[in-house]
Parts: C-alpha cells; structure tokens; sequence
C-alpha cells in the first residue's frame, strides 16, 4: 500500500512552484539546497498534480521541473498522436512502454479525454503501484502489465534507479522479462507505440517484430546513446530492426522537444554522426534524442508546430 507524506507533499509543491526562481542566481542556491535536501528521503511519496490530475509521486521526482524548463518537452509525442489521430476514425490505443508513473498517460488524456485506450509496460514494483493510482481516473481504459522488457522471455537485472525519476535494468537482483510480442500478443489493436526505457529500446523494438508487422503502428522511441553504452546494448539495433520492418522514414527530435530533421533510409555514418554529438554533450546536458519512426508517411512534418 502507498504510504505518502503530507508534510513532504507541502515542500516538494512549493519547490515546483518556486522553481521560477531558477532565472535568480542567489534565490536558485538556496532553492537546490533546499530541493537537494528533499533528496535524502528516499522512499517517500508525495501528493502533486500532473498535467491537471491529482497524482502520487516519488520525492524529488523532476517530470514537473522538464516541462517548466522545456515547454516542448511532450511535444513529439503529441505531434505523433494527432498525426495517428488524423488517420483513425475512433479513439487510439497507445502502447506505453516504460511508462513510470504514468506521466505519459496522463499528458494524453489531458489533451484528449475519454476517448482512448492505454496498455502500460513497465517492470518496476513501486512505479506499478503508483500507476494504478494515478490512473484509476480512467475507469478501466488501461491495462498495466508489470513486467521487464527484453527480446524473448528471460530474466534481466531488477531496475536500479539513478534518481527518483529514472532508472535502468542493471541490477545484479534478476527479474522476469518478457518480449513486447508476448505481452501484447492478445490485443486486437495497437495504434501508436512509445518506448523509453533506458538503453533498452533497441532490445524492445527487436522483440516486437510480431506485433509490428501485424499492427503497423506508429513508433515514438528514445535513442539515448549514453545509456545504451552503459547498458551494453547495440546502438545501432533500433534502426536495423526499423529498417527490416519496412520503418524507412524518421523524424528527429533531440530530448527537449526541438525537431531536428527527417531522414528517409538514414546511413550508418550519419547515425554514427549523431551518437558522436550525444556523447559530447553528455556531461553537459545529457543530449539525446527522440525518434518518430513510421512505415508510411503521410505528411506528419504537418502536425510539427
């Protein structure tokens, strides 16, 4: 059961409502003294509103810091979900692999209330939990699987958070994962795909061949090449398997929500290209990117604004 602090609650929301104060050197000290404080209390869940919905998160937990610092910051999946949303008749089924506390989820519905479906993947004990109260809104319009993420049935390392807001599969503790085909094998309906999952998209996307040629879904996917490497997973297996799939045109935006560029069949030196800069910009802002991958492209650089 969710234990949360109401006395934590008070603090953690007059952070976020005082992160304004970023723009103010002296202010912006004592603001991070006082947010890094709330740092050591690991454990602690708070109450808090996202996206207009009452919700439970973990301390310190910065979702609500990245969209005040980049107003863009959902923006792709937004662009990508209006963009699949123009060529469906009825409400969308959106895949949410990694889908944490169900900030994803919640941004959708905000837009777009009472009209779709949603099926959450994710392995983490605690986040589940958090899930199914954040999302008991939807009065039955999500399916959570609690479950790691891998390319067949295995076991994989338990997550290991970083932070109170992410984490990756790296733990020496194992823990049942399974392939998205498995998963989602039951489901008549699959309208947009979005993973973000650490390094590990690439092994997501590797195991949801089945599911992909039978749905041919939108794919929204995170290439954080960092991560990958830390993980020890093959950068370049996302583009492979998008290739093999018959997935030729890509649309780039780095991790703030900014359209880069659209490729159309990309080449392994302009791929090695980008990785390079990630890297280089790690340290500094932890660049990355975020990249629409669709089958047939029907004008979707449209729905960029």
């Amino acid at each position: 059961m969710l234990k949360t602090s109401l006395f934590f609650s008070y603090v953690y929301n007059l952070l976020i409502q005082t992160y304004k104060c970023r723009k103010l050197g002296f202010l912006y000290r004592l603001w991070r003294f006082f947010w890094d404080f709330t740092l050591r209390f690991k454990g602690v869940l708070v109450y808090t509103k996202i996206h207009g919905f009452d919700a439970v998160v973990p301390i310190g937990h910065w979702y609500l810091l990245a969209i005040q610092n980049y107003p863009k910051f959902n923006r792709p999946l937004l662009y990508l979900f209006e963009y699949e949303k123009s060529l469906k008749s009825d409400g969308l089924v959106v895949v949410d692999v990694g889908s944490a506390v169900g900030d994803t989820v919640l941004f959708l519905e905000s837009k777009y209330p009472g009209i779709n479906n949603y099926l959450c993947i994710d392995g983490d004990e605690e986040y589940n939990q958090i899930i199914e109260k954040n999302l008991a809104l939807l009065q039955g319009r999500y399916v959570l699987i609690n479950s790691l993420v891998s390319d067949k049935k295995e076991k994989i390392g338990k997550i290991e958070k970083e932070n109170p807001t992410t984490g990756t599969s790296s733990s020496s503790v194992l823990a049942d994962a399974d392939s998205i085909d498995n998963l989602l094998n039951s489901f008549s309906k699959i309208d947009l795909v979005k993973i973000d999952i650490d390094g590990f998209d690439g092994v997501a996307l590797s195991g949801s061949r089945e599911i992909i040629k039978r749905h041919s879904p939108s794919i929204i996917f995170e290439w954080n090449v960092p991560l990958f490497e830390k993980t020890k997973n093959d950068k370049y297996k996302p583009f492979l398997i998008l290739s093999e799939l018959g997935y030729e045109h890509l649309f780039w935006f780095d991790n703030f929500g900014n359209f880069l560029f659209y490729q159309k069949e990309p080449k392994i030196e302009e791929i090695e290209a980008m990785a390079n800069f990630s890297l280089s910009m790690e340290k500094k802002n932890g660049y990355h990117y975020d990249i629409v991958a669709l089958k047939v492209n029907k004008n979707f650089v449209s729905f960029i604004h």
